[in-house]
C-alpha cells in the first residue's frame, strides 16, 4: 500500500476508536511508547516482539503477534495473539483475540462480530465491549463525511485563489468553454490520449523517464484539476447571471465559490457523478489550452474575450 493509503487506512480506524469511545484516548496513553507511527499489513501478518514499541498497528486479513508495546491493536478478519503484552486498546473485527502471560491492555478491548481467549493472568483495565459493527460503520461514515467535507471546502479555497490571481485567465478560458465546446472537446482529446502517449513513448528511453513520470504523475493531474476550476467558475459566472442578470464585476469571488460548490455537489451523484467530474476537468483543461494559445498568438484579442459578458447570460 501507498503512503496515501496507510494514511486513509489509519485515519479510519482511529476515527473507529473514537466513535467506541474518548476514554480510549486517555488509557492509550498510559503504554509508553517510542514510535508514534502507524504499521499497517493486509493480506500479512504483523510481529512486534518482546523489546519493541510501536503506534499503531493494524492488520487486514491476517495475523498480529504482539510480544511488546502497541498503544493500539486493530484487527479486520483476523486474529490477534497477545503474549505477555502492553496494549492501549484492542479493536476485533471478524476475528478472534487470543491473550496470555501476564498480558496487559490499559484501555478498553472492542469485540465486533469476535471473540475473546484468555488466560487468568491476563488484565484488561478497561472494559470489554461487544457491538455487531454499528459503530465501526458509524466510523467509516464519519469518515467519509469529514473528508468529502474538506475536499469541498479545499476546492473552494482554491476557486477563490484562482479568482484572485488570474481573474482574466480563467474567465477567459470559462468563455471558450461555454461557447466553443466543441474545439475545447478537441483539444482535450489530443491532451488526454497524446500525452499519455508521449509519456510511453518517453519511457522507452533512460533520459526519458522523467519526462514520463513528469507528464503522468505531475502535468496531467494539474491540468484536470486547473479545468476543474475553470468549468466551476463558468458554472458560477452563469448561475450569478441567471439570478442577477449580470456578470460579478473583475475578480469572480461569488462565481468561484458557488460553482465550485455546485460541481462538487453534482459530482457526488450516484452512477453519473464520476463522469461529471471528469468531464469537468477534462473540458475545461481543453478550454484553457486553447485560452492559453490564444494569449499567445493574439493577447489583445483574447483579453476582449475575456472582458466581455458571458452569452448565456447576454441573452
Amino acid at each position: 500500500m501507498g503512503s496515501m493509503a496507510q494514511r486513509l487506512v489509519g485515519a479510519i480506524a482511529l476515527i473507529t476508536i473514537l466513535s467506541m469511545g474518548a476514554a480510549d484516548v486517555v488509557f492509550a496513553q498510559s503504554v509508553s511508547s517510542s514510535r508514534s507511527g502507524i504499521l499497517i499489513r493486509v493480506n500479512r501478518d504483523a510481529e512486534v516482539a518482546v523489546d519493541e514499541n510501536e503506534g499503531t498497528v493494524i492488520v487486514v486479513n491476517g495475523i498480529a503477534r504482539i510480544d511488546g508495546t502497541a498503544e493500539s491493536v486493530i484487527v479486520v478478519n483476523g486474529d490477534a495473539r497477545l503474549a505477555c503484552a502492553k496494549v492501549g486498546t484492542l479493536v476485533m473485527i471478524n476475528g478472534t483475540a487470543h491473550m496470555c502471560g501476564k498480558t496487559v491492555v490499559s484501555g478498553n478491548v472492542h469485540l465486533i462480530n469476535s471473540t475473546i481467549v484468555r488466560d487468568d493472568s491476563v488484565a484488561v483495565k478497561g472494559g470489554i465491549i461487544e457491538g455487531s459493527g454499528q459503530s465501526f460503520a458509524g466510523g467509516a461514515h464519519l469518515f467519509g463525511f469529514l473528508f468529502s467535507l474538506g475536499a469541498g471546502i479545499a476546492l473552494i479555497v482554491c476557486g477563490l485563489i484562482a479568482a484572485a490571481i488570474v481573474p482574466h485567465g480563467v474567465r477567459g478560458a470559462g468563455q471558450v468553454l461555454s461557447t466553443e465546446p466543441l474545439r475545447a472537446f478537441g483539444v482535450a482529446v489530443l491532451l488526454w490520449i497524446g500525452l499519455p502517449l508521449i509519456a510511453i513513448a518517453a519511457f522507452l528511453t533512460i533520459i526519458g523517464i522523467p519526462v514520463g513520470v513528469s507528464v503522468l504523475v505531475f502535468l496531467l493531474p494539474a491540468l484536470g484539476f486547473l479545468g476543474y476550476i475553470v468549468t466551476g467558475i463558468m458554472v458560477g459566472d452563469y448561475l450569478i447571471g441567471v439570478v442577477r442578470h449580470r456578470d460579478e464585476a473583475w475578480h469572480p469571488y461569488l462565481a468561484a465559490t458557488f460553482g465550485m460548490i455546485t460541481l462538487f455537489a453534482l459530482g457526488t451523484l450516484p452512477v453519473v457523478g464520476g463522469t461529471i467530474t471528469m468531464a469537468a476537468g477534462v473540458m475545461g483543461a481543453g478550454a484553457m489550452v486553447v485560452y492559453a494559445w490564444r494569449v499567445a498568438h493574439f493577447p489583445s484579442r483574447a483579453n476582449a474575450r475575456a472582458l466581455s459578458r458571458s452569452p448565456a447570460v447576454s441573452g
